[in-house]
């Protein structure tokens, strides 16, 4: 009963956390300096996520792994703005992003056409 409990909460959390994520102004987002930090050090592993960019990271890691193949069109379309912002706004932690998900480089060329919507 405990686990059901438990699993039940945290699919509200996904849920919340998945609808919020949705929801951003990215442009009025990237403008906060305190936020790109907390999305940086989320992304980068470095500090502890909150709930909105734990399922941001999770999306970022599948475009990586496999173009997002699971995300819904809403969630590929903001991979693919977030992306093309953080190399505009936040280059300090976007050139950062592909030595961690693609440290041998093996995933780029999908991962671009994916950015590219291909």
């Amino acid at each position: 009963m405990k686990a059901l409990v438990a699993l039940t909460i945290a699919c509200l959390f996904a849920v919340v956390a998945t609808d919020s994520l949705e929801d951003v102004d990215l442009d009025a987002f990237f403008q906060d300096p305190q936020r790109v930090k907390a999305y940086g050090n989320c992304i980068l592993d470095k500090s502890a996520c909150n709930d909105v960019l734990r399922v941001y990271r999770s999306w970022l890691e599948q475009a990586y792994e496999n173009q997002c193949s699971k995300c819904s069109e809403k969630q590929k379309s903001l991979v693919r703005k977030t992306v093309e912002i953080s190399r505009v706004k936040a280059p300090e932690v976007w050139t950062k992003i592909p030595k961690l998900y693609d440290p041998d480089g093996s995933r780029s060329q999908k991962f671009e056409e994916f950015i590219k919507g291909h």
